[in-house]
Protein backbone atom coordinates (compact mmCIF):
# COMPACT_ATOMS: atom_id res chain seq x y z
CA UNK A 1 0.00 0.00 0.00
CA UNK A 2 1.70 3.26 -0.96
CA UNK A 3 0.97 6.37 1.32
CA UNK A 4 -1.51 8.97 0.07
CA UNK A 5 -0.20 11.68 -2.30
CA UNK A 6 0.99 14.70 0.41
CA UNK A 7 -2.28 17.22 0.56
CA UNK A 8 -1.23 21.04 -1.19
CA UNK A 9 -1.61 23.67 0.76
CA UNK A 10 -2.89 27.55 -0.47
CA UNK A 11 0.15 29.92 -0.15
CA UNK A 12 -1.29 31.88 2.56
CA UNK A 13 -0.83 35.50 2.22
CA UNK A 14 1.57 37.86 3.95
CA UNK A 15 0.22 39.20 6.93
CA UNK A 16 -0.44 42.94 6.63
CA UNK A 17 2.42 45.03 8.11
CA UNK A 18 1.74 46.30 11.70
CA UNK A 19 2.06 50.23 11.90
CA UNK A 20 3.83 52.32 14.36
CA UNK A 21 1.90 53.87 16.94
CA UNK A 22 0.10 57.06 15.76
CA UNK A 23 1.95 59.00 19.30
CA UNK A 24 5.52 57.57 18.27
CA UNK A 25 5.17 58.88 15.08
CA UNK A 26 3.29 62.29 15.56
CA UNK A 27 5.58 62.49 19.22
CA UNK A 28 8.93 63.06 16.91
CA UNK A 29 6.80 65.17 14.39
CA UNK A 30 5.02 67.24 17.29
CA UNK A 31 9.03 67.92 18.67
CA UNK A 32 10.34 68.92 14.70
CA UNK A 33 7.50 71.37 14.91
CA UNK A 34 8.58 72.43 18.21
CA UNK A 35 12.30 72.84 17.24
CA UNK A 36 11.56 74.77 14.49
CA UNK A 37 9.50 77.41 16.72
CA UNK A 38 12.25 77.76 18.73
CA UNK A 39 15.30 77.94 16.83
CA UNK A 40 13.34 80.24 14.21
CA UNK A 41 12.30 82.51 16.64
CA UNK A 42 16.06 82.54 17.78
CA UNK A 43 17.15 82.93 14.54
CA UNK A 44 17.05 86.68 13.93
CA UNK A 45 19.31 87.13 17.31
CA UNK A 46 22.21 85.18 15.97
CA UNK A 47 22.16 86.36 12.31
CA UNK A 48 24.11 89.72 13.02
CA UNK A 49 26.75 87.10 14.55
CA UNK A 50 26.82 85.43 11.51
CA UNK A 51 27.43 88.27 9.27
CA UNK A 52 29.84 89.26 11.76
CA UNK A 53 32.05 86.23 11.35
CA UNK A 54 31.26 84.86 14.61
CA UNK A 55 30.39 81.38 13.86
CA UNK A 56 31.38 79.87 17.02
CA UNK A 57 28.99 81.50 19.45
CA UNK A 58 27.09 79.16 21.79
CA UNK A 59 24.19 80.48 20.60
CA UNK A 60 25.10 79.93 17.15
CA UNK A 61 25.60 75.85 18.20
CA UNK A 62 22.27 76.26 19.79
CA UNK A 63 20.20 77.12 16.97
CA UNK A 64 22.32 74.99 14.42
CA UNK A 65 21.38 71.82 16.77
CA UNK A 66 17.82 72.69 17.08
CA UNK A 67 17.58 72.96 13.44
CA UNK A 68 19.47 69.68 12.87
CA UNK A 69 18.65 67.79 15.51
CA UNK A 70 15.30 69.15 16.45
CA UNK A 71 13.89 70.05 13.23
CA UNK A 72 15.85 66.76 10.94
CA UNK A 73 16.64 64.53 13.06
CA UNK A 74 13.01 64.47 15.13
CA UNK A 75 11.19 64.57 11.22
CA UNK A 76 13.79 61.81 9.87
CA UNK A 77 13.03 59.46 12.95
CA UNK A 78 9.18 60.07 12.56
CA UNK A 79 9.38 59.58 9.13
CA UNK A 80 11.45 56.12 9.41
CA UNK A 81 8.76 55.02 12.00
CA UNK A 82 6.03 55.55 9.57
CA UNK A 83 7.88 54.23 6.48
CA UNK A 84 9.56 51.25 7.23
CA UNK A 85 6.64 49.49 8.66
CA UNK A 86 4.73 50.82 5.81
CA UNK A 87 6.89 50.52 2.76
CA UNK A 88 9.04 47.71 3.70
CA UNK A 89 6.74 45.34 5.04
CA UNK A 90 8.74 45.19 8.56
CA UNK A 91 7.14 45.85 12.08
CA UNK A 92 8.97 47.63 14.80
CA UNK A 93 11.10 45.57 17.05
CA UNK A 94 9.29 46.77 20.10
CA UNK A 95 7.02 49.68 20.43
CA UNK A 96 8.71 50.00 23.98
CA UNK A 97 11.96 50.59 22.72
CA UNK A 98 10.49 53.21 20.02
CA UNK A 99 8.87 55.23 23.25
CA UNK A 100 12.42 54.76 25.33
CA UNK A 101 13.60 56.42 22.08
CA UNK A 102 11.51 59.27 21.76
CA UNK A 103 11.65 60.45 25.37
CA UNK A 104 15.68 60.03 25.50
CA UNK A 105 15.45 62.22 22.09
CA UNK A 106 13.31 64.61 23.72
CA UNK A 107 15.12 65.20 26.91
CA UNK A 108 19.14 64.97 25.18
CA UNK A 109 18.13 67.31 22.66
CA UNK A 110 16.37 70.15 25.99
CA UNK A 111 19.67 69.30 27.57
CA UNK A 112 21.97 69.50 24.53
CA UNK A 113 20.55 72.76 23.95
CA UNK A 114 20.26 74.70 27.35
CA UNK A 115 23.97 73.55 27.68
CA UNK A 116 24.86 75.27 24.78
CA UNK A 117 22.87 78.37 25.46
CA UNK A 118 24.54 78.65 29.17
CA UNK A 119 27.08 76.87 27.57
CA UNK A 120 27.68 74.76 30.68
CA UNK A 121 29.97 70.95 30.11
CA UNK A 122 28.15 69.00 31.87
CA UNK A 123 24.66 69.76 30.29
CA UNK A 124 26.49 69.12 26.92
CA UNK A 125 27.43 65.70 28.26
CA UNK A 126 24.05 64.57 29.52
CA UNK A 127 22.41 65.57 26.24
CA UNK A 128 24.40 63.71 24.41
CA UNK A 129 24.29 60.78 26.41
CA UNK A 130 20.76 60.87 25.94
CA UNK A 131 20.90 61.70 22.09
CA UNK A 132 23.37 58.33 21.75
CA UNK A 133 20.18 56.11 24.05
CA UNK A 134 18.14 57.12 21.49
CA UNK A 135 20.35 56.78 18.61
CA UNK A 136 20.86 53.24 19.57
CA UNK A 137 17.35 52.58 20.36
CA UNK A 138 16.14 53.78 16.54
CA UNK A 139 18.69 51.85 15.10
CA UNK A 140 17.78 48.76 17.06
CA UNK A 141 14.47 49.04 16.49
CA UNK A 142 14.48 49.88 12.92
CA UNK A 143 17.63 49.33 10.79
CA UNK A 144 17.55 45.82 10.91
CA UNK A 145 14.49 45.60 8.99
CA UNK A 146 16.13 45.75 5.63
CA UNK A 147 17.90 42.27 5.58
CA UNK A 148 14.00 41.26 6.00
CA UNK A 149 12.17 43.01 3.69
CA UNK A 150 11.16 42.08 0.30
CA UNK A 151 9.77 44.82 -1.11
CA UNK A 152 12.09 45.88 -4.43
CA UNK A 153 14.95 48.53 -3.62
CA UNK A 154 14.20 47.91 0.00
CA UNK A 155 17.52 46.98 1.08
CA UNK A 156 19.00 49.84 -0.88
CA UNK A 157 16.97 51.99 0.55
CA UNK A 158 17.55 50.47 4.20
CA UNK A 159 21.36 50.88 3.29
CA UNK A 160 20.95 54.58 2.55
CA UNK A 161 19.60 54.63 5.61
CA UNK A 162 21.85 52.73 8.05
CA UNK A 163 24.87 54.62 6.36
CA UNK A 164 23.42 58.34 7.53
CA UNK A 165 23.03 56.69 11.15
CA UNK A 166 27.03 55.50 10.86
CA UNK A 167 27.45 58.70 9.85
CA UNK A 168 25.62 60.53 12.70
CA UNK A 169 27.42 57.80 15.05
CA UNK A 170 30.68 59.37 13.40
CA UNK A 171 29.32 63.04 14.18
CA UNK A 172 28.40 62.18 17.70
CA UNK A 173 32.28 60.74 18.64
CA UNK A 174 33.13 63.90 17.33
CA UNK A 175 31.05 65.84 19.21
CA UNK A 176 32.17 64.18 22.34
CA UNK A 177 35.61 65.12 21.76
CA UNK A 178 34.60 68.85 21.52
CA UNK A 179 32.46 68.24 24.72
CA UNK A 180 35.70 66.75 26.52
CA UNK A 181 38.41 69.90 25.47
CA UNK A 182 34.72 72.40 26.49
CA UNK A 183 35.43 70.50 30.34
CA UNK A 184 38.74 70.92 30.25
CA UNK A 185 39.79 67.52 29.66
CA UNK A 186 42.03 67.53 26.44
CA UNK A 187 42.71 70.11 23.26
CA UNK A 188 41.48 69.20 19.52
CA UNK A 189 41.47 71.07 17.01
CA UNK A 190 38.22 73.55 16.71
CA UNK A 191 37.99 74.36 13.13
CA UNK A 192 38.71 70.97 11.68
CA UNK A 193 36.61 68.88 14.07
CA UNK A 194 33.60 71.45 13.67
CA UNK A 195 33.86 71.15 10.24
CA UNK A 196 33.97 67.33 9.79
CA UNK A 197 31.20 67.12 12.71
CA UNK A 198 29.09 69.43 10.40
CA UNK A 199 29.50 67.65 6.59
CA UNK A 200 28.71 64.33 8.77
CA UNK A 201 25.27 65.39 9.92
CA UNK A 202 24.35 67.74 7.25
CA UNK A 203 25.85 65.64 3.99
CA UNK A 204 26.24 62.14 5.86
CA UNK A 205 22.80 61.75 8.19
CA UNK A 206 20.50 64.16 6.45
CA UNK A 207 21.16 63.84 3.15
CA UNK A 208 22.00 59.92 2.97
CA UNK A 209 18.48 59.46 4.64
CA UNK A 210 17.08 61.76 2.31
CA UNK A 211 18.34 60.59 -1.04
CA UNK A 212 17.15 56.61 0.55
CA UNK A 213 14.01 57.54 2.01
CA UNK A 214 12.95 60.28 -0.86
CA UNK A 215 13.48 58.27 -3.08
CA UNK A 216 10.50 56.50 -2.46
CA UNK A 217 8.58 59.09 -1.73
CA UNK A 218 9.33 62.56 -3.66
CA UNK A 219 8.68 60.47 -7.10
CA UNK A 220 5.43 59.16 -5.71
CA UNK A 221 4.46 62.71 -4.29
CA UNK A 222 5.35 64.44 -7.70
CA UNK A 223 3.72 61.34 -10.16
CA UNK A 224 7.12 61.18 -11.92
CA UNK A 225 7.07 57.11 -12.43
CA UNK A 226 9.54 54.91 -11.92
CA UNK A 227 13.21 56.04 -10.47
CA UNK A 228 15.86 55.31 -12.18
CA UNK A 229 18.40 53.02 -10.06
CA UNK A 230 21.37 53.59 -11.67
CA UNK A 231 22.39 57.19 -10.24
CA UNK A 232 21.20 55.83 -6.51
CA UNK A 233 24.28 52.71 -7.29
CA UNK A 234 26.85 55.24 -6.49
CA UNK A 235 25.78 58.17 -4.90
CA UNK A 236 25.68 56.74 -2.05
CA UNK A 237 29.13 55.32 -1.82
CA UNK A 238 30.58 58.34 -3.32
CA UNK A 239 28.97 60.27 -0.52
CA UNK A 240 30.17 57.80 2.68
CA UNK A 241 33.86 57.67 0.59
CA UNK A 242 34.12 61.37 0.61
CA UNK A 243 32.78 61.99 3.70
CA UNK A 244 35.35 59.22 5.24
CA UNK A 245 38.43 60.75 2.91
CA UNK A 246 37.69 64.26 4.16
CA UNK A 247 37.03 64.14 7.45
CA UNK A 248 39.98 62.24 8.16
CA UNK A 249 41.65 65.19 6.40
CA UNK A 250 40.15 67.44 8.58
CA UNK A 251 40.94 66.04 11.75
CA UNK A 252 44.74 64.87 10.69
CA UNK A 253 45.51 68.06 9.41
CA UNK A 254 45.89 67.15 5.74
CA UNK A 255 44.60 69.40 2.81
CA UNK A 256 45.18 67.17 0.16
CA UNK A 257 43.45 64.73 1.33
CA UNK A 258 40.37 67.12 2.83
CA UNK A 259 40.48 68.31 -0.80
CA UNK A 260 39.92 64.81 -2.42
CA UNK A 261 37.09 64.13 0.10
CA UNK A 262 35.47 67.20 -0.70
CA UNK A 263 35.90 66.88 -4.49
CA UNK A 264 34.15 63.58 -3.83
CA UNK A 265 30.93 65.33 -1.90
CA UNK A 266 30.54 67.82 -4.42
CA UNK A 267 30.43 65.97 -7.19
CA UNK A 268 27.75 63.62 -5.17
CA UNK A 269 25.65 66.95 -4.22
CA UNK A 270 25.38 67.75 -7.76
CA UNK A 271 24.37 64.08 -9.00
CA UNK A 272 22.01 64.77 -6.03
CA UNK A 273 20.56 68.05 -7.02
CA UNK A 274 20.41 66.59 -10.97
CA UNK A 275 18.52 63.75 -9.68
CA UNK A 276 15.86 65.94 -7.94
CA UNK A 277 15.53 68.38 -10.98
CA UNK A 278 14.46 64.57 -13.42
CA UNK A 279 12.25 64.25 -10.53
CA UNK A 280 9.97 67.32 -10.05
CA UNK A 281 10.78 68.13 -13.92
CA UNK A 282 8.96 64.84 -15.42
CA UNK A 283 6.52 65.37 -12.58
CA UNK A 284 2.40 64.97 -13.33
CA UNK A 285 0.71 67.27 -10.44
CA UNK A 286 1.30 70.17 -9.67
CA UNK A 287 4.42 72.21 -7.56
CA UNK A 288 1.40 73.40 -4.71
CA UNK A 289 0.37 72.25 -1.30
CA UNK A 290 4.02 71.97 -0.05
CA UNK A 291 5.81 70.45 -2.98
CA UNK A 292 7.26 73.63 -4.33
CA UNK A 293 9.41 73.56 -1.24
CA UNK A 294 11.47 70.71 -3.18
CA UNK A 295 12.74 72.68 -6.35
CA UNK A 296 13.57 75.74 -4.10
CA UNK A 297 15.99 72.96 -1.47
CA UNK A 298 17.14 71.52 -4.91
CA UNK A 299 18.53 74.96 -6.15
CA UNK A 300 19.71 75.49 -1.90
CA UNK A 301 21.52 72.46 -2.85
CA UNK A 302 23.45 74.32 -5.56
CA UNK A 303 23.54 77.24 -4.06
CA UNK A 304 25.28 75.68 -1.44
CA UNK A 305 27.34 73.02 -3.43
CA UNK A 306 28.49 76.76 -5.19
CA UNK A 307 29.38 78.39 -1.56
CA UNK A 308 31.49 75.42 -0.48
CA UNK A 309 33.47 75.27 -3.88
CA UNK A 310 33.71 79.33 -3.33
CA UNK A 311 35.29 78.57 0.33
CA UNK A 312 37.83 76.42 -0.20
CA UNK A 313 39.28 78.41 -3.38
CA UNK A 314 39.43 81.84 -1.22
CA UNK A 315 43.17 82.53 -0.35
CA UNK A 316 41.84 83.78 3.25
CA UNK A 317 39.86 82.17 5.40
CA UNK A 318 35.95 83.88 5.74
CA UNK A 319 34.17 82.90 8.33
CA UNK A 320 31.24 84.67 7.07
CA UNK A 321 31.58 82.91 3.74
CA UNK A 322 31.56 79.39 5.37
CA UNK A 323 28.19 80.87 8.09
CA UNK A 324 26.75 81.66 4.54
CA UNK A 325 27.71 78.00 3.43
CA UNK A 326 26.13 76.15 6.27
CA UNK A 327 23.22 78.13 5.85
CA UNK A 328 22.73 76.86 2.33
CA UNK A 329 23.17 73.27 3.55
CA UNK A 330 21.32 73.23 6.52
CA UNK A 331 17.94 75.43 6.16
CA UNK A 332 18.29 76.23 2.31
CA UNK A 333 18.72 72.40 1.32
CA UNK A 334 17.35 69.30 4.07
CA UNK A 335 15.27 72.35 6.22
CA UNK A 336 12.97 73.19 3.44
CA UNK A 337 12.95 69.42 1.77
CA UNK A 338 11.91 67.92 5.33
CA UNK A 339 9.19 70.79 5.30
CA UNK A 340 8.21 70.32 2.18
CA UNK A 341 7.69 66.46 3.16
CA UNK A 342 5.97 67.27 6.28
CA UNK A 343 3.14 69.04 4.20
CA UNK A 344 2.69 65.88 2.13
CA UNK A 345 2.77 63.24 5.22
CA UNK A 346 1.78 65.08 8.17
CA UNK A 347 -1.72 66.00 7.77
CA UNK A 348 -2.84 62.26 6.04
CA UNK A 349 -1.16 60.30 8.86
CA UNK A 350 -2.70 62.60 11.01
CA UNK A 351 -6.19 62.35 9.47
CA UNK A 352 -7.98 60.08 10.95
CA UNK A 353 -6.46 59.86 14.36
CA UNK A 354 -8.03 63.67 14.76
CA UNK A 355 -10.97 63.21 12.48
CA UNK A 356 -11.76 59.83 12.17
CA UNK A 357 -13.45 59.01 15.46
CA UNK A 358 -15.19 62.26 16.25
CA UNK A 359 -18.79 63.20 15.26
CA UNK A 360 -20.15 66.33 13.33
CA UNK A 361 -19.27 67.70 10.11
CA UNK A 362 -16.61 65.94 8.23
CA UNK A 363 -13.76 67.71 6.59
CA UNK A 364 -12.52 66.43 3.42
CA UNK A 365 -8.78 65.72 3.97
CA UNK A 366 -7.68 67.89 0.93
CA UNK A 367 -9.04 70.94 3.71
CA UNK A 368 -7.40 70.02 6.22
CA UNK A 369 -3.98 72.25 5.36
CA UNK A 370 -4.83 75.78 4.78
CA UNK A 371 -3.71 76.36 0.73
CA UNK A 372 -2.98 80.14 0.90
CA UNK A 373 -1.26 79.70 4.48
CA UNK A 374 0.97 76.89 2.62
CA UNK A 375 1.53 78.46 -0.61
CA UNK A 376 2.54 82.04 1.52
CA UNK A 377 5.01 80.19 3.43
CA UNK A 378 6.52 77.92 0.75
CA UNK A 379 7.16 81.64 -0.58
CA UNK A 380 8.46 83.31 1.92
CA UNK A 381 10.78 80.83 3.80
CA UNK A 382 13.44 80.49 0.57
CA UNK A 383 13.08 84.79 -0.20
CA UNK A 384 14.18 85.09 3.77
CA UNK A 385 16.86 82.67 3.21
CA UNK A 386 18.09 84.43 0.59
CA UNK A 387 18.09 87.86 2.73
CA UNK A 388 19.68 85.97 5.44
CA UNK A 389 22.57 84.41 3.29
CA UNK A 390 23.26 87.92 1.26
CA UNK A 391 23.08 89.59 4.77
CA UNK A 392 25.66 87.24 5.91
CA UNK A 393 27.81 87.17 2.83
CA UNK A 394 27.84 91.30 2.47
CA UNK A 395 28.96 91.46 6.65
CA UNK A 396 25.51 93.37 6.91
CA UNK A 397 24.11 92.76 10.56
CA UNK A 398 20.96 94.33 9.40
CA UNK A 399 20.64 92.46 6.52
CA UNK A 400 20.54 89.63 8.42
CA UNK A 401 18.79 90.15 11.33
CA UNK A 402 16.09 91.58 8.16
CA UNK A 403 16.34 87.77 6.61
CA UNK A 404 15.90 86.23 9.96
CA UNK A 405 12.69 88.16 10.87
CA UNK A 406 11.39 86.99 7.71
CA UNK A 407 12.12 83.48 8.52
CA UNK A 408 10.36 83.99 11.49
CA UNK A 409 7.65 85.00 9.24
CA UNK A 410 7.90 82.24 7.20
CA UNK A 411 7.87 79.39 10.24
CA UNK A 412 4.95 81.11 11.93
CA UNK A 413 2.83 80.17 8.84
CA UNK A 414 4.07 76.81 9.09
CA UNK A 415 2.96 76.03 12.05
CA UNK A 416 -0.25 77.91 12.01
CA UNK A 417 -1.18 75.11 8.97
CA UNK A 418 -0.56 72.35 11.76
CA UNK A 419 -2.36 74.44 14.73
CA UNK A 420 -5.60 74.83 12.60
CA UNK A 421 -5.96 71.31 11.49
CA UNK A 422 -5.90 70.50 15.21
CA UNK A 423 -8.30 73.02 15.79
CA UNK A 424 -10.45 71.85 12.80
CA UNK A 425 -10.58 68.60 14.92
CA UNK A 426 -11.68 69.76 17.88
CA UNK A 427 -14.04 72.86 17.17
CA UNK A 428 -16.94 71.64 15.56
CA UNK A 429 -18.67 74.94 14.86
CA UNK A 430 -15.26 76.25 12.72
CA UNK A 431 -15.03 72.64 11.37
CA UNK A 432 -18.83 73.45 9.90
CA UNK A 433 -17.98 76.44 8.78
CA UNK A 434 -14.73 75.09 6.75
CA UNK A 435 -16.65 71.78 5.33
CA UNK A 436 -18.77 71.68 2.11
CA UNK A 437 -21.14 69.79 3.97
CA UNK A 438 -22.27 72.53 5.87
CA UNK A 439 -22.88 74.92 3.15
CA UNK A 440 -26.88 76.13 2.22
CA UNK A 441 -27.74 76.09 -1.06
Amino acid sequence: MTDPAPRRTLPQAAAAPTPSPFLLIGGHFALALLSLALGSALLPWVAADLARGDIFAPRTFAVVHLFSLGVLGSAIFGALHQFYPMALGVPLRSRRVGYLGLAAWTSGLLLLICGFLAWRPALLGAGWVGIFVAVGAVSWNLLPARRRTRVPDGARIGAYVTAGHSCLGLAMAIGLARIGDAAGWWTTDRLGLVAAHFHLGVLGFGTLTAVGVGSRMIPMFLLTGPTPSRPLRWIGPSLVAGLLIQGTGLVAGWPAVAALGSALLFGSALAIGLLLVRWWGKRNRPLNGGLQLIPAATLWLFAGTALGVTALLVPERSFRLWGAYALAGLLGWLILLVLGVLFRILPHISYLRLFGRRGGPVVPVDQVVHAGWTEAAGALLPVALAILVGGVLLGSPAVAVTGGAVWLLGAALVLAVYVRMILLAYLPRLAGETSPASETP
